[in-house]
């Protein structure tokens, strides 16, 4: 699935996270990515490997920073002579654990090698940025603690949202009787990385199988309109598929369920 992923949408750098891989089992991760590409993940701070930063050998990759929550390292695109800064995060689900997460990046923006560098943080900071982040809202009561937090710290790492295309939100609860969806998952951009790149943007895809949606960042560098229109047409043809994917799988699971109950199954277990 990993490698049909990037065989389809051909990044030059992506990140898993929460894989529950643990470190014992890293060699596991070849076998999800393509052969020649490279690895690195941030076992030396989580033992299930938060996250793995995998990327294609025609790009230089140097790891600056590895923690609990965040991997960041510099990419040097050979072929356009194109570098950058990247942090892929994890944020963690209580309010208060996060607040390393944002000191973090604050620390980060204050080294020298930041100074003058592209810089984009992306991922799944497991949090809403604005309350219209949330689908109950303004209808509905929405938990805002650490929002404000999180956001003072994002001022002050010079940080912002990037332009950003696709679906409105990036996770769904899967919850027929209860939907809620959130945007959790944020494409966030220096200035300096805005000035350099004026026509990225962050295009989130469709989730498919998983509750998460995934997010290409394109630099965009020699951008052409028609090609952009193709891709669009054929991406909703995608979209409609896999649409249709997600609906099968989630009524054959209803089946199941109705089938076995809630008595004591592996299936009951893991739902």
């Amino acid at each position: 699935m990993v490698k049909d992923w990037i065989n389809i949408h051909q990044p030059l750098f992506e990140a898993f996270l929460e894989t529950h891989i643990h470190s014992s089992n890293a060699a596991k991760i070849n076998d999800a990515i393509l052969v020649v590409w490279k690895s690195f993940g941030n076992y030396e701070h989580h033992s299930s490997g938060q996250i793995i930063a995998v990327w294609d050998p025609s790009v230089s990759v140097f790891i600056y920073k590895a923690t609990e929550q965040a991997v960041t390292y510099g990419v040097h695109i050979l072929s356009e002579n194109i570098n950058l800064t990247v942090t892929f995060v994890y944020g963690f689900n209580v309010v208060g654990e996060r607040q390393a997460l944002w000191n973090e990046l604050v620390e980060i923006s204050d080294t020298p090698a930041l100074q003058n560098s592209t810089w984009t943080v992306l991922r799944d900071f497991n949090k809403i940025l604005r309350l219209a982040h949330h689908s109950g809202y303004p209808s509905h009561v929405v938990d805002s603690s650490g929002m404000q937090e999180a956001n003072e710290a994002l001022q002050d790492a010079g940080l912002f949202e990037a332009q950003a295309k696709g679906t409105p939100f990036t996770w769904s609860n899967n919850n027929d009787q209860d939907p809620v969806s959130k945007r959790i998952d944020h494409t966030l951009v220096n200035q300096i990385w805005a000035d350099h790149f004026r026509d990225s943007y962050g295009d989130l895809l469709e989730p498919g199988q998983s509750d998460h949606s995934p997010c290409i960042v394109k630099l965009l560098t020699q951008p052409n309109s028609a090609l952009a229109g193709k891709e669009y047409m054929e991406r909703d043809k995608l979209n409609l598929l896999l649409n249709a994917e997600q609906k099968f799988f989630r009524h054959r699971s209803r089946v199941r369920w109705a089938v076995v109950g809630d008595r004591n199954t592996s299936l009951y277990h893991n739902t």
